[in-house]
């Protein structure tokens, strides 16, 4: 799933192409202040894929594919390349919100919200939320929307929520469920915190 806002024309690796200045979550395409950010994050942080808070805050996530909301117990649906599908959230509790993108590759995670698109108060390493709001992507503020890309197979989208700004992830950290890296053993990530994992099937 990538990110995506005004059209352009660019020239990477060799390739020809014309794309979004966007974040690309599935596919290979980045703008170049988002490629910046993202390569930076090279520590693991393992997390659980549906966690409450230790006071028993927890959020509500859904996919959202022609109106129709999927959630974390469906059955994973099946979405084609090029579907713009949109995703909402809300907690219980007033906090801060990040969303990741993983793709069926297994490769690192990227963050969906927020993004260069997405206006935040400050800091953006959390999207503001209060307690008992609604909230989708499509309907924040700031000129862009959601874009699902290559490879194909499963994928996944992780919602992380903390009471306090501080506690969401660092410039350096990238949320792993279940550490699936052959490389280095994810960090366990030990501040409070709920969760959510949505899984999609990405087809041609």
């Amino acid at each position: 799933m990538r990110i995506n806002s005004m059209k352009t024309t660019r020239k990477k690796c060799g390739l020809n192409a014309t794309l979004f200045s966007s974040l690309a979550l599935a596919a290979l395409i980045f703008s170049s202040s988002a490629f910046s950010q993202e390569t930076t994050r090279n520590r693991q942080m393992n997390v659980m894929p549906d966690r409450v808070m230790d006071n028993g805050a927890e959020l509500k996530v859904s996919l959202v594919l022609d109106k129709v909301h999927f959630d974390e117990e469906d059955h994973p649906p099946q979405v084609k390349v090029g579907a713009k599908p949109d995703i909402c959230f809300s907690s219980k509790e007033e906090g801060f919100v990040s969303i990741w993108s993983h793709d069926a590759l297994g490769r690192s995670s990227i963050r969906i919200l927020p993004n260069e698109y997405i206006k935040v108060e400050s800091d953006e390493k959390g999207y503001r939320v209060e307690a008992g709001s609604d909230y989708c992507y499509s309907k924040l503020p700031g000129k862009s929307y959601l874009q699902v890309g290559e490879p194909l197979g499963e994928a996944q989208i992780y919602f992380h929520f903390t009471a306090d700004l501080d506690l969401q992830f660092s410039p350096e950290d990238m949320p792993t469920i279940g550490n699936k890296s052959t490389e280095e053993p994810a960090v366990e990530y030990d501040h409070d915190y709920a969760s959510k994992v949505i899984s999609y099937e990405v087809l041609k």
